[in-house]
């Protein structure tokens, strides 16, 4: 077992600790594996320690957050010898993440784009996803050579209008365009091409770190689904309640995450014998796309409609009828009804998150698609009270599964990891999206 942590040291500790070796990670990424450009100076400028806006920039990027949730995971589950390889491990799943953040927000907008304005950076991120996959699988040509035929359409994409950290990020490269010799502010708004060749590049880095462990294959299949899953979301005319759940759970980084991390503590630090068997007879990569599911469900719903009453939900959704009933003419589709006041923004904020930037969402999917306000209110109903079925029944498997697991495994850590895990996206998905308690990067 772990020995405790040291009496005098405060619990924050081993995030900071965290959270300068990412930093020093990401210079070090930055300047090996992105192409030369204005959003490579504009970052190392923002990591600089000296720069005036060092810790909103940190903060906007999503490191914080990130950095916060690896401690979280892993804090009491090993002794202080084993954090220095822990945290050169998390520096790579870290860093990969990091650029995540940057293509996962080209999905603003994609999936349901306002009228007359069509998505510019779907081609873009279909073609990205290919080419993640194309790396993942082994391809011979460099990351720079799988996406030079986007370059020049990923340079019209504005990389603030595809952030939910968009207007910081205009604000800080505003101060870092100021001063002469540095690039022009559009150069960086404009300049996410970079990012996401070094995106593929470390996410190579990741499949690598772990690639010769038995949770190696696990990991490596898991990244490629997600790639496969996203292109789905983005192009599937048609897709029923439970395919938007298994895609959508594919289609986040929560099981390539917990492979990572479950496969440092049970293979790297501290080797259980029973943990390849679990691996192979599929117990845990189970275990792991339950809890991927149970936090796709969170990032979407919300914990509070999730987990309420039925007759908590049937009176929002009542509230909302009521809401277009009295004035129907302020409310010509779904969306504008979910950003109203007529509930309370901490009931809905993943929803409403989603409707504002036009974002997949399980939930979400079969409203938009209806004819009218109240049939996409009947199929918002529907999709809310499945998904908070399907919650119940997967947070009850990842439960059995956990108790299976520990009766096969001598060590009990990776599992309180995977338990931690979605906690902690309970607790982050509880706070409005607009708060820096309850996204990455805000």
């Amino acid at each position: 077992m772990p020995r405790p942590r040291h009496p005098d040291r405060p619990r924050g500790h081993w995030a900071e600790h965290v959270l300068a070796a990412t930093l020093d990670g990401l210079r070090a990424s930055l300047s090996a594996d992105m192409p030369s450009g204005g959003l490579r100076e504009y970052w190392l400028w923002g990591l600089a320690p000296d720069c005036p806006v060092h810790a909103d920039f940190v903060q906007a990027i999503g490191a914080r957050q990130l950095c916060r949730l690896t401690a979280t995971l892993l804090d009491g589950l090993v002794s202080d010898a084993d954090w220095p390889e822990l945290t050169r491990l998390a520096v790579t799943m870290n860093v990969y993440q990091l650029y995540e953040i940057i293509s996962d927000n080209l999905g603003i907008g994609a999936v349901h784009p306002p009228p007359g304005q069509p998505a510019q950076q779907l081609p873009v991120l279909r073609f990205f996803n290919i080419a993640m996959v194309s790396a993942l699988e082994g391809a011979s040509v460099s990351a720079a050579q799988l996406l030079g035929p986007v370059e020049r359409p990923a340079h019209r994409l504005s990389g603030f209008a595809h952030s939910l950290a968009g207007p910081a990020h205009r604000r800080m490269a505003g101060t870092f365009s100021a001063v002469a010799g540095r690039p022009a502010i559009n150069n960086v708004e404009y300049g996410l091409w970079p990012a996401l060749v070094a995106n593929i590049v470390a996410a190579a880095a990741v499949a690598d770190r772990v690639g010769q462990l038995a949770i190696g294959p696990v990991l490596r299949d898991g990244l490629v689904n997600r790639y496969l899953a996203v292109n789905r979301t983005l192009i599937g005319p048609h897709l029923p309640l439970f395919e938007l759940a298994t895609v959508g759970a594919h289609a986040i980084l929560v099981a390539p995450t917990l492979c990572f991390y479950v496969g440092a503590l049970g293979e790297l630090l501290h080797p259980d014998p029973g943990f390849a068997g679990c691996i192979e007879d599929g117990t845990l990569p189970d275990a792991l796309c339950d809890a991927a599911l149970l936090v796709r469900l969170l990032n979407d719903v919300g914990p509070g409609l999730l987990t309420c009453p039925v007759a908590v939900r049937l009176e929002l959704l009542g509230r909302l009828r009521a809401a277009y009933a009295r004035d129907p003419a302020s409310f010509p589709d779904v969306r504008a009804l979910l950003l109203s006041n007529a509930l309370p923004e901490t009931v809905l904020t993943r929803l409403r998150k989603d409707a504002q930037h036009g974002e997949f969402n399980v939930a979400l999917y079969g409203a938009r698609h209806a004819h009218s306000v109240p049939a996409a209110l009947d199929s918002l109903g529907k999709a809310l009270e499945y998904f908070a079925t399907l919650y119940a029944v997967h947070a009850l498997r990842l439960s059995t599964g956990l108790a299976e697991l520990s009766l096969r495994l001598g060590d009990s850590r990776p599992l309180t990891l995977v338990h931690r895990f979605v906690r902690f996206h309970q607790d982050l998905y509880a706070h409005p999206y607009t708060d820096a308690s309850g996204e990455y990067a805000v």
